[in-house]
């Protein structure tokens, strides 16, 4: 076959796979191509520009793939046939695929037939050892994020231990780990998902047993942080926590911990310095100090922003939406792609016709309850001063510059010192934001805060 023919197949059963529940990871695509052209599992690690090793293809990818791709087309599929199989049966399938075989045992046992879509695929496919992935949500509808999963990807193949995913209330944060995970599960044995968000949070030695006893298999029972280390040494794991910003401060601008919850400092740094080939991917509202002051270059924070026009537009057009160019413009720009909140307006203004000119009509930002409970929960973290701050900026007609600010409220006989550690504070919770060298709230905590009573 032809190079276009190879990657017509690729495509074809890509979109087969997708079909049927979950698409090639990048890695499956480019071992199949390779067989496909009849080259050696050693020819496809030397070739490749992701820098896969030849074990990891020989030993995971491969039999996993040949695995699922004969559970798919329900005929025996491998290494030495596929150029062979693979397009006779793309020809004569219509991409209809028959619902995905439940597992026996979860069709007996009620308790686990709730557990999401999400874990029952991750638990089941490639066999992997899938430990706890229960509390991950279902993100059926996922859609865009290709430059940061590709992103996010080949850091984490560059040996990335430590990763923050941070922005703003209900841009995605917590879909795009799931997402992440999805893909690069086949390079862990062991997968974690907890999420920090409960009250009160779990304190580092309830969250260290936790995982311990989880990567162990039960067979272990401790609290130390070096006991974890070593699991992390021992096998790949993939450990992902949602709502770190729980475990932080409120009240204050250095983004010091909770009391009690200082040891999430030794954590971090702790799970990053190792040479292991795990990785700890944390979900937050604001960037963390400590992940600034781990100085090595297997630690990385992403903000993540909202989406942009075109995939607003392509995303809620088929949600029923509609209107002119100029009023896609206005929505994305008005709600700064936020994904939460265009899910509510699709969900809600659907109803009324879907018609987003009579929506933009409206003289006030939109804001479904959910997020509105959310920005006051993270407008009630803020120190007195950031308060001030931002209620200031949110009677600004114009994007501030930040001697604007300094000059404000020295006014009122504050430090230097303590207005600039309050602005920074607020540019790492992803509250101010900047262009162009000025400076200007993120728009839902502007119309929250024109809202909320004095």
């Amino acid at each position: 076959m032809n190079p276009p023919q190879l990657d017509q197949i690729v495509d074809m059963v890509d979109k087969i796979a997708s079909e049927g529940g979950e698409e090639l990871t990048l890695v499956e695509k480019l071992v199949l191509r390779g067989c496909l052209d009849r080259q050696t599992y050693k020819e496809i690690a030397a070739n490749n520009s992701k820098h896969y090793s030849y074990r990891y293809i020989q030993n995971q990818v491969g039999p996993n793939l040949w695995t699922r791709l004969t559970e798919l087309f329900g005929e025996k599929i491998k290494k030495k046939n596929c150029w062979d199989v693979l397009p006779r049966l793309c020809e004569n399938t219509n991409s209809t695929l028959p619902p995905p075989k439940e597992d026996v045992q979860s069709q007996n046992n009620p308790e686990l037939s709730l557990i999401s879509s999400t874990a029952r695929e991750l638990d089941t496919s490639y066999n992997q050892p899938l430990r706890d992935w229960s509390q991950a949500p279902d993100i059926s509808g996922f859609y865009g994020r290709q430059q940061e999963l590709e992103q996010l990807e080949q850091k984490i193949l560059d040996g990335c231990r430590l990763i923050t995913l941070f922005g703003t209330v209900g841009v995605g944060k917590t879909w795009l780990a799931v997402k992440l995970a999805q893909r690069i599960r086949d390079q862990y044995h062991c997968l974690v998902w907890r999420s920090l968000e409960g009250n009160p949070p779990p304190l580092m030695q309830d969250l260290l047993k936790d995982l311990i006893q989880v990567i162990s298999g039960d067979r272990e029972e401790t609290t130390e942080l070096k006991s974890l280390v070593n699991c992390l040494l021992n096998q790949p794991c993939l450990i992902i926590l949602d709502g770190f910003e729980s475990v932080l401060e409120s009240g204050v601008h250095d983004g010091s911990y909770r009391s009690g919850y200082e040891d999430y400092g030794e954590f971090l740094r702790s799970v990053s310095k190792p040479p292991h080939q795990s990785c700890v991917v944390l979900t937050s509202s604001e960037d963390l100090q400590d992940i600034k002051l781990i100085e090595i270059s297997q630690v990385m924070s992403l903000r993540i922003s909202g989406f942009g026009e075109s995939t607003v537009q392509k995303i809620y057009s088929r949600r029923g939406l509609h209107g002119s160019d100029g009023d896609w413009r206005t929505l994305s720009s008005r709600y700064q792609g936020n994904p939460r909140v265009l899910n509510a307006v699709a969900r809600d203004w659907k109803l009324l016709g879907g018609n987003i000119t009579m929506f933009l009509h409206q003289q006030h930002l939109f804001i479904p309850d959910d997020i509105r409970d959310s920005l006051a929960q993270q407008f009630q973290r803020l120190s007195q001063l950031e308060q001030e701050m931002i209620q200031f900026l949110a009677v600004c007609d114009e994007p501030a510059l930040i001697n604007d600010l300094l000059l404000a409220f020295q006014e009122k006989a504050l430090k230097i010192n303590d207005i600039y550690r309050a602005f920074t504070s607020l540019r790492r919770r992803d509250i101010i934001q900047e262009r162009e060298g000025q400076y200007f709230l993120q728009r839902l905590m502007a119309a929250y805060i024109k809202d909320y009573p004095e």
